[in-house]
C-alpha cells in the first residue's frame, strides 16, 4: 500500500500539545491526569497506530479519525485512553481543516441514538456540545472494547464512528 503525504499527522510535538489540553480540562471527577510520559512503550505504540493510519487503508480523513478513535480508546495507556481518544481525533481533525459543526447536545444525543440505538448518555454542567458528543461516543466505544457490548463487527463499527464524524466535523471556511 502506498502512503498519502496530503493529510497533517500528528507528530511527536503534537502530542506534547495533546497531553498539554488534556492536562488542562476540568472534570467533573477529580480523576487523576495520566503521565503519559513515563509510559514509553505506550507511547511507541500510539505513534505506531499513528503510523498505519497512513496507509491507503483508510483513504479519507473520516476514515482516518474513525481508525485513530477507535484504536487510541484500546488502552495503550494505564489510565485515560478516552481522554486521549477523544483529544487526539479532534486533533488531528482540526489539523487537517476540518472543525466541529454548530451542533446542540440535542442534536449530539440524536446522532449517537440513530448510530449505537440507546445508551445511557453522561452529561456534565461544564459540558460544551461537541465535549459531550465525543465523550459519549468514546464511553460507546469503551463498552465495545471492554465488553463487546455492541454487538456489531469491527468494520461496521469503523463505519458508525466515521458517520458520526462526517456529521459532526466540517471544512473549516
Amino acid at each position: 500500500m502506498l502512503l498519502k503525504s496530503n493529510f497533517e499527522y500528528i507528530e511527536p510535538e503534537d502530542f506534547n500539545n495533546i497531553v498539554v489540553i488534556i492536562r488542562g480540562l476540568e472534570y467533573e471527577n477529580s480523576e487523576e491526569v495520566p503521565d503519559y510520559d513515563s509510559e514509553r512503550d505506550a507511547v511507541d505504540k500510539y505513534f505506531a497506530l499513528i503510523d498505519r493510519s497512513k496507509l491507503d487503508y483508510y483513504p479519507d480523513i473520516f476514515d482516518k479519525a474513525a481508525h485513530l478513535f477507535i484504536n487510541i480508546n484500546s488502552h495503550y495507556f494505564s489510565n485515560g485512553n478516552k481522554r486521549l481518544s477523544v483529544t487526539s481525533t479532534a486533533y488531528f481533525l482540526e489539523k487537517n481543516g476540518h472543525v466541529p459543526s454548530n451542533l446542540s447536545k440535542k442534536n449530539y444525543e440524536s446522532i449517537l441514538s440513530k448510530l449505537f440505538g440507546n445508551f445511557k448518555l453522561s452529561d456534565w454542567d461544564r459540558f460544551e456540545a461537541q465535549d459531550f458528543g465525543l465523550y459519549n461516543l468514546a464511553l460507546i466505544i469503551a463498552k465495545k472494547n471492554e465488553k463487546n457490548h455492541l454487538e456489531i463487527s469491527n468494520d461496521e463499527l469503523k463505519n458508525k464512528i466515521k458517520q458520526f464524524f462526517e456529521k459532526t466535523f466540517e471544512i473549516q471556511s
